[in-house]
């Protein structure tokens, strides 16, 4: 068996409150923004919604250099 020497890369689910905090969006921004597709979609992970952080980063990213 090989076994890779590469890092696992975790990624980190963030909620609501979090993503409000990361981004200064409030919550109906943000499900305004998943509705129309201009944000990243939420995993559904026992009926809540979680963004993952590396999603978010490389919106915002994106967004900046828009």
């Amino acid at each position: 068996m090989s076994y890779s020497n590469k890092p696992l890369s975790l990624d980190h689910l963030l909620n609501y409150s979090q993503v409000e905090a990361l981004t200064g969006f409030s919550r109906s921004t943000i499900l305004r923004l998943c509705q129309r597709g201009d944000f990243p979609q939420p995993l559904r992970i026992a009926g809540r919604a979680r963004w993952r952080a590396s999603e978010l980063k490389a919106w915002m990213e994106m967004e900046r250099s828009a």
